[in-house]
């Protein structure tokens, strides 16, 4: 099983309106190829409103879905598995759009 972080900011950077962190969710692929992948996912997550910032434990539910495509552009980051204490060598981490992929 792979873990993951998530925050949820509502609104745009120069007006943000709310902000949450996830707290348990899923990420389904539904799809997938060599140069696509396709899925849905569900996060419950807890936060704030900017309008009402003393109440921090409002809870959301955010669902979607998302469709990626293979990138001609790489990069190369570090795996961090928390089995390993030495040099977990490379993973290939595309990223285009906006989307990691």
């Amino acid at each position: 099983m792979t873990e993951f972080h998530a925050l949820v900011s509502l609104g745009s950077a120069g007006n943000p309106v709310g902000a949450f962190r996830g707290m348990s969710g899923t990420v389904t692929i539904t799809q997938s190829s060599p140069d696509r992948i396709v899925g849905r996912y569900e996060l419950h997550a807890v936060g704030f409103m900017a309008t009402d910032m003393n109440d921090e434990e409002r809870e959301i539910t955010v669902r979607g879905s998302f469709a990626a495509r293979a990138s001609s552009t790489a990069l190369d980051l570090p795996r961090r598995d928390p089995r390993c204490s030495g040099d977990c060598g490379q993973r290939r981490v595309g990223i285009r759009d906006g989307l990691v992929e």
